[in-house]
């Protein structure tokens, strides 16, 4: 007999429940991918940055790459000098890359080894933002932008990228985003630790990250992620107190010149190439600047009500440590190039740039990302007021020009551009004739090799006769 049930009182369907693998089958597919995707990205990103340096720069070798990290390889082996103080601090990831290619490569490519152990550890920095970012954006375009921030800065190729030597500044801004980063595992944590742990040791400004470090570590598990870090900061200080820097003897840079060298350093060579950066200034692009700066700060403003907690301490942390990098470092550094405030005219026209504007460029497009992923975000949660249907279309207009403006300034001076290294000299053409002097003389221990500044490489006729 049939029965018949009413539809007011029908039985529900039985859900269809996921097989108990499911989760670990989620885990595994992510996994794969991360082992996967990781490095594929960071080995594109770092094509990028190697097709953004002109030919001859591939092939020299600039400053403290040479008669510092090479020759400390030649005399202590891969990881000897790893540890080994220089002017006050330690310098690891590229003492790391230098002993890889003395111990890898032939002599001849000591100089290409370098520029491309440089752009692969920027490829991997650019990765490391993108993932620890995704708590602060939740975009992954936006995330995707950020990451690039790394490989598209303008003033990137001047004597930043493809160098190990100022390394440093690009894994400043990683420890930056990792410090905001909440690992979903234990093991996910540890490893951002010890990428932590490698960028603290490589750069002794990473002291001013004390303060979010503290803030990282109240949160749930935190301790494990700052762990690296704080202990490659205090490395940083106990070799600083040990073998202290020699203080600087020029004289000091009016606070006016500190003002108006972060405009041309961190905000014009954004806006500008470099060699317009100059003639731009001296037109009175500075007050181009600071508007650009008001416009940011307007924007900042007009998105604060739609950032959690986690958006607003990444742009008072940003903003904060842009000021502070760019100013210690003007003040450790001294020079008469940087007193911009004392130049006349023509002295603009050809003005310095440094690139110790790098580091607080970068954490104001960060800033602007930030107010852009805030204001294109829809906030349902939220009752409109009046007009909502105008000041959401305001909103997303903003947002979408700031990312738009920032999309085009990073990829409008992607094209190879003048470095500190375009006019060589050229390692691979000296070891023919290095090669012939220790041969002459069997007596010979050492040849001195040219590099940028005037500078030169002992290079030990044992590398030169194998």
């Amino acid at each position: 007999m049939t029965v018949l049930v009413p539809r007011s009182i029908a039985l529900p369907a039985r859900r269809r429940e996921n097989p108990p693998e499911a989760p670990q089958r989620r885990l595994r597919r992510r996994t794969l991918l991360c082992l996967l995707g990781f490095p594929a990205a960071a080995l594109c990103a770092a094509v990028l940055v190697w097709f953004r340096l002109p030919p001859m720069a591939h092939d020299t070798v600039w400053a403290e790459d040479g008669r510092l990290f090479l020759f400390g390889a030649e005399q202590h082996g891969l990881f000897g000098a790893t540890f080994v103080p220089y002017a006050g601090y330690l310098q690891f990831v590229p003492r790391l890359i230098a002993g890889a290619v003395v111990q890898w490569l032939p002599t001849a490519d000591w100089a290409l080894g370098m520029t491309a152990g440089a752009c692969l550890v920027t490829g991997v920095i650019a990765c490391v933002v993108f993932v620890a970012s995704r708590d602060v954006l939740t975009s992954r375009t936006l995330r995707v932008i950020l990451a690039s921030v790394v490989v598209l800065l303008p003033l990137g190729p001047r004597d930043v990228l493809g160098t190990p030597t100022n390394l440093h500044s690009l894994l400043m801004w990683m420890l930056f985003w990792l410090l905001l980063f909440t690992p979903r595992t234990r093991r996910g944590a540890a490893a951002m630790s010890l990428i932590g742990l490698a960028a603290a040791l490589s750069e002794i400004q990473a002291v001013f990250l004390l303060p979010l470090m503290i803030l990282t570590a109240r949160r749930r598990d935190g301790w494990m992620l700052v762990s690296g870090p704080a202990v490659g900061v205090a490395a940083q200080l106990v070799v600083t107190l040990l073998a202290p820097r020699s203080l600087p003897s020029a004289t000091q840079d009016s606070p006016l010149s500190i003002a108006e060298g972060y405009l041309i350093n961190a905000v014009v060579p954004d806006l500008v190439p470099q060699s317009q950066v100059g003639p731009f200034v001296a037109s009175g692009g500075l007050i181009v600047a600071i508007v650009i700066l008001a416009l940011l700060a307007g924007s900042v403003a007009v998105a604060w009500r739609s950032s959690g907690p986690r958006q607003r301490l990444a742009i008072v942390g940003a903003a904060a440590l842009s000021v502070v990098v760019w100013t210690a470092s003007v003040i450790d550094n001294p020079a008469r190039f940087y007193d911009y405030a004392a130049l006349s005219h023509s002295q603009l026209l050809h003005l310095w740039l440094t690139r110790y504007g790098v580091v607080p460029g970068m954490l104001l497009i960060g800033i602007a990302l930030i107010a852009g992923d805030a204001l294109l975000r829809r906030l349902s949660d939220r009752p409109a007021r009046r007009h909502p249907l105008s000041s959401n279309r305001l909103r997303l207009a903003l947002g979408a020009a700031i990312v738009a403006c920032v999309t085009v300034c990073l990829t409008a001076n992607y094209v190879p551009t003048w470095t500190r290294r375009s006019s060589g000299p050229s390692w691979s053409q000296q070891i023919p004739a290095a090669q012939d002097a220790c041969s002459d003389a069997p007596d010979l221990r050492t040849v001195l090799l040219n590099e940028t500044l005037g500078w030169h490489v002992p290079v030990l006729c044992g590398y030169l006769r194998d």
